[in-house]
């Protein structure tokens, strides 16, 4: 099994019909290819607004993928918006942070970008959500700071930065409008966060070094990024879960690439 199957448990969003068009290999693991190549500093991006506030899902998974890229060896840092990094400093004192504006044009971000749960930008400018409502004035705008293309893109619905690089034919019947930005990789997953989990699962299996977290470890980070202000982006609450799937569904996913892993 592919690990970024076991990021997946539904159709609901389309994510296992649009991993079928990515080809047989893993994007997962091809991700991992472009990371471990990279000779570059990594910005790792994320930060989706909701009614202002960070979802949920995005910051945890865009933490341990930052931090397992350093553990190897990597020039990684995590980028959001100001507020937002403020809010996650204490939690992450071991990453490098740094930040962008929401609603306005940012200034350049050096080095390869690895986006993660980032909304992207639409042919009409605007920023929508799955709601179709456009969180533009609220949203950071990557495009400007990293360009239309990053090296990976992680998203879970269609209307995240990178999408375009999803055939176009999938778009066909959904009410998503596709984004203006395209990636070397795509790696899809029901959540965001669990797609990049797997990223780090086939990381820890390429260089043969446990960088992953235990399941225990990611539910205290759901916990901790909701005491700082982070919402569950489907129930819009404040609860320790991703996309409205019930408490402890990342703690299984986590434990299940862990199996993976010793496979």
């Amino acid at each position: 099994m592919l690990p970024d199957e076991l990021a997946i448990i539904d159709d609901s969003r389309g994510m296992q019909s649009l991993l079928r068009t990515l080809g047989p290999e893993s994007p997962a693991v091809r991700a991992t290819d472009a990371l471990l190549r990279c000779s570059e500093p990594i910005v790792v991006c994320t930060g989706f607004s909701v009614d202002g506030h960070p979802e949920t899902d995005g910051p945890a998974g865009s933490i341990v993928l930052a931090r397992a890229l350093r553990a190897l060896g990597k020039d990684a840092r995590l980028v959001s918006w100001t507020e937002a990094v403020d809010a996650w400093q204490p939690l992450v004192p071991d990453l490098p942070c740094q930040t962008i504006p929401r609603g306005r044009p940012p200034g350049p971000l050096c080095g390869s970008a690895v986006t993660v749960e980032v909304c992207g930008r639409i042919d009409d400018g605007s920023y929508r959500n799955m709601r179709g409502r456009d969180v533009r004035p609220e949203s950071p705008w990557f495009e400007d700071a990293i360009g239309t293309k990053a090296l990976v893109s992680i998203g879970d619905g269609g209307n995240e930065f990178g999408m375009k690089s999803a055939p176009e034919e999938w778009f066909d019947n959904r009410a998503i409008a596709r984004p203006v930005s395209t990636c070397d990789v795509l790696v899809v997953g029901q959540v965001s966060n669990w797609a990049a989990l797997a990223v780090v699962a086939a990381l820890s299996r390429a260089r043969g070094v446990d960088v992953m977290p235990f399941p225990h470890e990611y539910q205290v980070l759901l916990e901790e990024l909701v005491a700082r202000g982070a919402l569950d982006g489907v129930r819009r609450a404040a609860t320790p879960t991703e996309d409205g799937h019930p408490i402890g569904s990342g703690p299984e996913v986590v434990r299940r690439l862990r199996q993976w892993l010793g496979g």
